[in-house]
């Protein structure tokens, strides 16, 4: 849709005023970018023009952040097992 194009078009430029961040990470939905200072804080950024509202999971997100219910979570490969299957060949048999 035009508004869904116009959206993206609008979240590009935007990286044009999102050049005080260390780095940059685009998501898109649910959220538009995450944008990290090293040495100061990690961003949640959404991207809006005019009177355009929070979507409901926009909003979800936008609480748990805010109710600082944010984790950081380090997953090894080890952990969901895929590299036993590999190393073994179990992977794609039975």
């Amino acid at each position: 849709s035009l508004g869904k194009r116009t959206g993206k078009l609008n979240e590009l430029l935007a990286t044009f005023e999102l050049t005080q961040y260390d780095r940059l990470f685009y998501l898109g939905e649910p959220i538009d970018f995450v944008g990290v200072k090293y040495g100061e804080g990690v961003d949640f950024i959404e991207v809006k023009t005019g009177k355009a509202s929070l979507t409901p999971a926009e909003r979800e997100l936008k609480d748990l952040i805010e109710s600082k219910r944010v984790n950081y979570v380090p997953l090894s490969v080890n952990k969901i097992g895929i590299a036993e299957h590999i190393d073994t060949g179990e992977m794609g048999e039975g």
